[in-house]
């Protein structure tokens, strides 16, 4: 396997499929040579990046990244972009993995056979029912139900009725609302006319409208992907810390948060390398919090966390969270809103 000439702050963004750290650049040209997936690599002492492509093929992903070392292998892949070469470069030999779901053929040049899929629409059920008390005459108490509205399903709660000799001294009426993220309860009393204390009351109670509600997911546009509920975004750029929350900002969101196991692997299947998430002790070491503001109530972290104020980084093999002097690397990121 032979390396083209050493490209010094230089990089190459976009293609990179691993990414650890190691103790030289020797080392990290030893890995390339032995994945057959890396055809390029770069090197930021200590972290060593392969990527599955090179400058040539992607002359428009080749950036200025300072203290990088940016190094291509002689190939004569074939594989039509954007497709994954692997090569064999014992022979010098190379077959294509097609990542893209339309092409297919040895080189992945061949439009493939698509498919559409119409997606199903599926109604929002609502169950309502309503109730109405009518003030007592003649010492009676009576409750009238009111039919629900047409067109939804009706679901009337039991009513109950109490006689008495003597006029009721208070009605009340308890009206409760329900949907997936708020319940409101309003209680009114209104005291009835010749109201004499000690004497029995007549209530008609029943919790008179509720709404279920199916959760809608959040709409997400463009390069933004929907999961949890919320919209994700990754920037296969590497930044320092700060850098890249500001860039998430100018992207409509921050960097991201996360306050569940279920969202940390949600996030975590995004990308497939370490990168910076939006949490750091920037003002006092071991104060955590999150650079969209929301609580901390979650975390993932390794094992022990590196002493000293820094920024937070995920670590795509495990899923755990490891600290890092802000402005130590260049990493990739997600973003939220």
């Amino acid at each position: 396997m032979n390396f083209m000439n050493t490209l010094k702050g230089k990089a190459l963004i976009n293609h990179v499929f691993k990414s650890e750290d190691v103790g030289n650049e020797r080392l990290c040209r030893i890995k390339c040579y032995l994945d057959d997936r890396c055809i390029s690599y770069n090197f930021v002492d200590p972290t060593c990046e392969l990527s599955e492509s090179d400058h040539v093929a992607h002359s428009g992903d080749l950036i200025d990244r300072p203290n990088s070392i940016y190094r291509s292998a002689e190939n004569n892949c074939k594989c039509v972009d954007p497709q994954v070469c692997r090569v064999n470069f014992a022979d010098n030999t190379f077959q294509c993995q097609c990542r893209n779901a339309g092409f297919t053929g040895p080189n992945c040049d061949q439009a493939a056979a698509t498919t559409t899929a119409i997606p199903q629409t599926s109604g929002t059920p609502v169950t309502t029912a309503a109730t109405t008390a009518i003030p007592p005459t003649s010492g009676t108490a009576a409750t009238t139900a009111i039919p629900p509205t047409s067109g939804t399903a009706s679901n009337t709660p039991e009513l109950t009725t109490q006689s008495s000799t003597t006029a009721p001294e208070v009605s009340e009426s308890t009206s409760t609302t329900t949907t997936t993220t708020t319940t409101t309860t309003t209680t009114t009393t209104t005291p009835s006319s010749g109201t004499a204390p000690n004497t029995p009351e007549s209530k008609a109670q029943s919790p008179t409208t509720a709404l279920t509600v199916s959760p809608t997911p959040k709409t997400c546009t463009g390069s933004w992907t929907s999961k949890q509920g919320n919209c994700y975004l990754v920037i296969n750029e590497y930044l320092p810390w700060k850098d890249a929350e500001s860039r998430c900002v100018t992207k409509g969101g921050h960097l991201v948060s996360i306050h569940s196991e279920s969202e940390n692997e949600a996030v975590v299947s995004l990308i497939g390398m370490e990168f910076w998430i939006g949490l750091s002790d920037t003002e006092t070491e071991g104060a955590y919090k999150w650079t969209d503001g929301t609580q901390f109530d979650f975390n993932k972290f390794e094992g022990s966390l590196a002493a000293g104020k820094g920024c937070i980084l995920m670590e795509a093999s495990t899923g755990k969270w490891k600290k890092l002097r802000c402005t130590d690397g260049y990493k990739q990121f997600v973003c939220k809103n």
